[in-house]
């Protein structure tokens, strides 16, 4: 682990690294870095006594010069900074209670190398810089640094914890010789990506030694690694500091690493004196009290075992040699795991499934996002300087396009290129739908018939002009961009049913029309509201996947007869992924149907990489609509309209008495927020929907909602007890987690979307029961038996499983559910909600959005959760009576995407709860939650042909384009 302090203070800093370790010893430091050694400083010195590390403590360095800057009192200077690496637990055992003299000198050493290693990183990476010139403006990179090294051996609850508090100067050489005061904000941005580098240093050099490690998964999404011989017991009993920090950030509900962070700066307990030998002696007894234990258990274990089947002793071993065996012959595995060897990964291949998985979420991403993934997945294999090399090779080659320290892959740019090519192909290549002089008739009709079954019925003149744009059209793409809450779904009910009833029987083009969406919310939206048989894309696209991969090619002139005269609806367009479109597009050129795609580029975009709609937007000309008709308030459409032009401030403005503050604590904001929506009646509840930004702010405000209804005896109990049930939740999951065995954990759950030879059918969830990271192999259960599943570093497995982890909540009558996965079965969707009007141990009766009721098994509901708050991003799409957002500080999500779906979903009020409206204000003005995509982030790159004329075709005409890109493709 790394954490990062600064002092304050010269003389904060002498106490702090004078002190010594914990039992009295003064504080004995080494001088590391470059810059110690330009000063003349090397070797080991006392903190207390030696001149030259106090002087620069206090600015004063060894020429004379002073650095700092003037006040009134004098020269102020701030000292430095601290970097404290902390070797992982099971390395200190092993090195300040088991080894001999020799063997702890040489962990030592090893803690050493591994530290001036990712302190020599630092300085060649430039993560520390001086600000010169006017104002500071001028911003140069230091790769000289001066470090001075203390090793420690416990922390506060005087346990092993090996660790290396490092002293940063605040001094160095610019290159016009001068010294200067230096600017660590970098530095402090890059703890993660610090912390990784050091493990995989420590990781390999532990391993010289002869020592085996597992590596094992941290909360922050990075990697460790612990020593295989060191009891998981005993870490334990050595961990008491660690249980107290954990205790203290559960109690005030810190989920950072920086609130982490403060809580073991301020928990600190006095530093107790106690002898070195004194320690070792409890140290020992520990250590023997732990391993007498864990014996004790072992042979509890095997006497249970053997009286459970002493009378068939000679059975049991024919059985269990017979069953070995059969493993053996079946998976190939050897019967003794100690001699397996580990199932290793190439740099190369390690790289490019890295490559995969970053750029599977973001088009554009950093150089240090890229290291960070490959050195998580590669602990005890690779260092960081390997890491960096791959990356430049695979950068030489074109694999990777770089500007300074950001990133794009050559297929992300390619895939771009290929869907402008399409978009640019659509253009006058397909008959109308409708003629001209003919729309006005067949859009009365329309009306009349609209009319006849809802009096208030009403197209717009917006609404008019896009419907008369995608009947009349004679493009095979066409676009419709509207702000939320404009009606789109009015007009696609109007295309729908003027080709319905007038297409077929006076053109003859015999038109019929499917609807997508990328989501099932959506695809039901879009099912309900524009009277079209609809389902997601990611199924529709599924369904033909053989065709996208080049199968089934003696079957496609029958698709493409089928789909001749298809037009498929996309809705909410701009929640498609490049790769996503890229496959539809494919689709597309192979069966022969029209799209017509409908979204809004200011929403939420794609959880996945690119942004593909709004590329298109640029080529084919959409029809747009910002007339407002969800909201009643004229003033909340303007507030609307005012975030989808960037104006924030009046956006606020104007719900300026609607955004209520309260203390900066997520306890108060989930107060809050339950308050006001248990103010309301039970029948305005109901047609209210709380958003969040983040799952744990959901979470809390949904299990607050749930006590505070049984108290008011708005649920029932079953039985009069409570009815505690298993539900699974999605375990986040990156592209690169699923070929790696660490990354998973005991206890989850793994739904297999394909069937497996080993038993393993299409549909099963699994089990884990234990992870061997020797073979990257997952131990799984099925019907009490033991099934090997060997995991394969050069397959995506994100589309063959899904991972969940058990959670369990309460139910009761009345209890308000949402839907967390799709299920065929029963026609659950993804989001939508449910009231259980009865329950028992087998079954629910649920009532459904729509009203209808369905009574199904509990086994069938494990993917539910409560339903009272939703996240942002699940509520694009829905309309509701009223919304109460509820939004913490977190600078991240709050941008002005997140604020537009917020402010837009509701039809009468709007209510937010905020931490603090300045802050809220200024993350939104300086966020505006845009992605750039490869190809703006290739232009002005010159490496190839192929990336000139893409950069020439950012800048030309659109009636230009269409040949730009054929030519494109060329080459």
């Amino acid at each position: 682990m790394l954490s990062v302090k600064a002092f304050s203070s010269a003389g904060a800093a002498s106490k702090y690294y004078s002190q010594g370790d914990y039992y009295g010893s003064e504080g004995e430091g080494i001088w590391l870095g470059s810059g110690a050694k330009d000063f003349g400083l090397n070797g080991n010195f006392t903190a207390k006594i030696d001149k030259s590390f106090n002087n620069l403590l206090k600015g004063i360095l060894p020429g004379g010069q002073v650095l700092g800057r003037k006040t009134k009192e004098g020269i102020e200077h701030r000292p430095g900074v601290d970097l404290t690496f902390s070797a992982p637990k099971s390395f200190s055992i092993e090195m300040l209670v088991f080894a001999s003299p020799e063997k702890r000198k040489s962990l030592e050493h090893a803690l050493l190398n591994s530290v001036d290693k990712t302190l020599s990183y630092i300085e060649k990476q430039g993560y520390v810089i001086v600000r010169r010139g006017q104002g500071g403006k001028e911003r140069e990179k230091i790769n000289k640094l001066t470090f001075a090294g203390f090793l420690h051996t416990t922390n506060r609850n005087l346990e092993p914890q090996a660790h290396i508090h490092t002293f940063l100067a605040n001094v160095a050489k610019c290159s016009d010789d001068k010294y200067r005061s230096i600017n660590t904000d970098i530095l402090f941005k890059k703890v993660k990506l610090l912390g990784q580098v050091f493990r995989n240093e420590l990781a390999i050099e532990t391993k010289k030694l002869g020592y085996q490690i597992n590596t094992n998964m941290l909360s922050d999404g990075s990697s460790s690694f612990e020593l295989s011989h060191v009891d998981p017991k005993l870490i334990e009993a050595f961990s008491t500091r660690r249980k107290d920090i954990d205790e203290i950030c559960k109690l005030r509900d810190i989920k950072t690493k920086e609130g982490r962070d403060k809580v073991v700066i301020h928990s600190r307990k006095a530093k107790e004196q106690i002898d070195e030998s004194s320690l070792k002696s409890l140290w020992n007894e520990t250590a023997q009290k732990v391993q007498n234990d864990i014996n004790q258990t072992k042979v509890n274990n095997h006497n249970k075992e053997y009286s459970k089947n002493v009378n068939n002793l000679s059975k049991l071993k024919e059985g269990i040699s017979n069953v070995i065996q059969k493993l053996s012959n079946r998976y190939s595995l050897p019967l003794d795991t100690a001699d397996q060897k580990t199932a290793a990964i190439d740099i190369r291949d390690l790289a490019l499934l890295c490559i995969k998985d970053v750029s599977y979420y973001k088009s554009v991403f950093t150089r240090n996002e890229l290291e960070e993934k490959c050195l998580k997945y590669s602990i005890g294999s690779f260092r960081v300087q390997d890491i960096v090399y791959e990356i430049d090779e695979f950068t030489k080659s074109g694999f990777l396009i770089a500007k300074d320290n950001m990133l794009t892959t050559r297929e992300l740019f390619d895939k771009e290129n290929i869907i402008l090519k399409c978009a640019e192909n659509a253009i006058c290549s397909s008959k109308s739908i409708v003629k001209d002089k003919c729309f006005n008739k067949h859009l009365d009709k329309f009306t009349k018939r609209e009319l006849a079954k809802n009096q208030t019925f009403k197209v717009n003149d917006q609404q008019k002009t896009a419907i008369k744009h995608i009947m009349t059209s004679s493009d095979k793409i066409v676009t419709m961009e509207g702000l939320p809450g404009v009606g789109k779904s009015t007009v696609l009910n109007a295309i729908r049913d003027i080709s319905g009833r007038k297409v077929i029987s006076l053109i003859g083009l015999g038109e019929k029309f499917k609807g997508s969406a990328p989501t099932a919310s959506a695809a039901k939206t879009l099912s309900e509201s524009a009277k079209v048989e609809a389902k997601t894309l990611h199924s529709f696209l599924a369904k033909y996947q053989g065709f996208i991969e080049g199968r089934g090619k003696e079957s496609l002139p029958a698709m493409k007869r089928e789909y001749k005269k298809t037009i498929i609806f996309i809705d909410e367009a701009s929640l498609i992924s490049t790769n996503t479109m890229f496959r539809l597009l494919k689709l597309q050129e192979m069966f022969g149907f029209r799209l017509v795609m409908t979204g809004d580029t200011k929403q939420l975009g794609s959880v996945e990489a690119g942004k593909p709609f709004e590329q298109m937007l640029n080529i084919l000309k959409p029809v747009k609509l910002d007339q407002i008709v969800r909201q009643k308030d004229n003033s909340h459409k303007e507030a609307v309209l005012a975030t989808s032009k960037g104006d924030i401030v009046k956006s606020l403005d104007i719900h300026k008495d609607n955004i209520k503050q309260v203390s900066k604590k997520l306890n108060k904001m989930v107060e809050s927020s339950t308050a006001l929506y248990l103010s309301y009646s039970k029948l305005k509840r109901d047609k209210t929907l709380i958003i969040s930004p983040t799952r744990i702010l959901r979470d809390k405000i949904n299990e607050n909602i749930v006590n505070n209804l049984k108290q008011l005896n708005e649920l029932s109990k079953i039985d009069n007890k409570d009815y505690i049930f298993t539900t699974y939740r999605n375990q986040d999951m990156t592209t690169a987690d699923y070929s790696f065995a660490p990354a998973f954990k005991k206890g989850e759950v793994i739904k297999f979307n394909a069937r497996y030879s080993n038993g393993i059918a299409k549909g099963d969830y699994l089990k884990i029961k234990d992870i061997n990271e020797i073979s990257n192999s997952l131990i799984l259960e099925k019907e009490g038996k033991s099934i090997v599943f060997n995991l394969k570093k050069n397959v995506d497995y994100s589309n063959k499983m899904e991972v969940f982890y058990e959670r369990d909540i309460k139910l009761y009558k009345g209890l308000k559910i949402v839907f967390t996965k799709n299920n065929k079965i029963h026609g659950l969707i993804n989001s939508e909600t449910g009231i259980i009007q009865n329950l028992d141990s087998k079954k629910a009766t649920l009532r459904l959005e729509d009203g209808t009721t369905k009574t199904i098994q509990l086994e069938h509901l494990k993917h539910i959760d409560y339903g009272y708050a939703v996240t942002v991003h699940c509520s694009q799409g829905k309309t509701v009576q009223n919304t109460i957002a509820a939004i913490n500080n977190n600078k991240l999500l709050s941008n002005q995407k997140m604020w537009l779906v917020a402010t837009s979903r509701h039809q009468s009020k709007f209510t937010a709860i905020v931490e603090d409206k300045n802050k809220l204000q200024q993350y939104l003005v300086s966020n505006n939650g845009k992605e750039t995509s490869a190809i703006e982030f290739s232009a002005g790159i010159k490496t190839d042909k192929t990336l000139d004329r893409a950069n020439n075709l950012q800048e030309t005409p659109n009636n230009n384009k269409i040949n730009q890109v054929k030519e494109l493709q060329s080459v």
